[in-house]
């Protein structure tokens, strides 16, 4: 039963989820306030309890998206569902309850805590916009691609918020948006990928993802649109960066190229799957690279 919770909430998600709020707040935010002799407005406490919202929300996200995907899963992943092994299906609205009203009720104290109540309204509106995803947007083309991808570039940010007054402007915060780019389309690579290698399954159940709406070509190109885009950027970057760093920002090469190789030559399921793979090594490399040059 705990494999199968740890399976429904995507445990290493979640912990990339802490380690990349973290390091925005320590190894970005942090030096540049410091600098300027300031403190953060966000301490160690409400930081933590900050972490604890985002990653609640994003467990409830996970947990919502199989709720509404275990019919699709039984057919296009039995072996890794959790729900229906593990965890029932009420156990899972039980859970998915528990995440979505702990983190709103920890979203509300921190608010109260840090006196910032202007911002209490982004945890229901990212929880609505999970959901909405679940219910609606994952079987429309390229939305709910899109809306992922947004989610997870803009939680790199998320603590840019409530210190923007005292960073803004700063040139050290270049890095922090390559990433957030990085993310965004490393992100959305896979996603598209993903709907490719689930598309069998998808159009038997009446969803209407990018490869079943405008062909399995079309999504194809797009998904390696990404790729090169990545490529290219990752390129510029390192061309622009000292010698030191290009190295390491080159790290994310060694998942990207197979990833792109393997989108080029894929024509079933079982390659897209390996496209996949090679996509969540790039998204991880990726990380690596960023985390590398932020404490370096």
């Amino acid at each position: 039963m705990l494999v199968a919770f740890f399976r429904l909430v995507r445990l290493p998600n979640l912990i990339i989820v802490a380690f990349s709020l973290y390091l925005t707040q320590h190894a970005v935010i942090s030096p540049i306030l410091k600098a300027k002799d300031q403190s953060p407005l966000l301490t160690e406490g409400p930081f933590t309890l900050f972490v604890l919202c985002a990653v609640l929300l994003t467990a409830a996200g996970n947990i919502i998206n199989d709720l509404y995907d275990f019919e699709l899963d039984q057919y296009n992943r039995p072996a890794s569902m959790p729900l229906g092994k593990g965890i029932s299906v009420l156990g899972g609205s039980y859970l998915y309850c528990i995440f979505s009203i702990g983190g709103f009720g920890a979203a509300v104290y921190l608010a109260l805590l840090a006196d910032c109540r202007s911002y209490l309204f982004i945890y229901p509106l990212a929880a609505i916009g999970l959901w909405f995803y679940s219910y609606r947007l994952k079987g429309r083309p390229l939305w709910g691609n899109l809306l992922v991808s947004f989610y997870c570039a803009a939680l790199v940010l998320a603590p840019l918020l409530a210190e923007w007054s005292g960073v803004k402007g700063a040139a050290s915060l270049s890095t922090l948006y390559a990433y957030a780019i990085f993310a965004f389309f490393s992100t959305l690579m896979r996603e598209i990928i993903k709907d490719l290698e689930d598309q069998e399954g998808d159009a038997l159940l009446g969803l209407n993802t990018l490869s079943i709406a405008l062909g399995v070509d079309f999504a194809k190109k797009m998904a390696l649109a990404c790729g090169l885009f990545l490529l290219a950027g990752i390129l510029a970057f390192a061309a622009w960066s000292s010698a030191a760093q290009k190295w390491i920002l080159l790290l994310p090469l060694l998942g990207l190229l197979p990833s792109i190789f393997l989108i080029q030559k894929a024509k079933n399921a079982s390659a897209w799957q390996q496209a996949s793979k090679w996509a969540k090594i790039t998204m991880g490399l990726g990380l690596l690279a960023w985390a590398w040059l932020s404490l370096g």
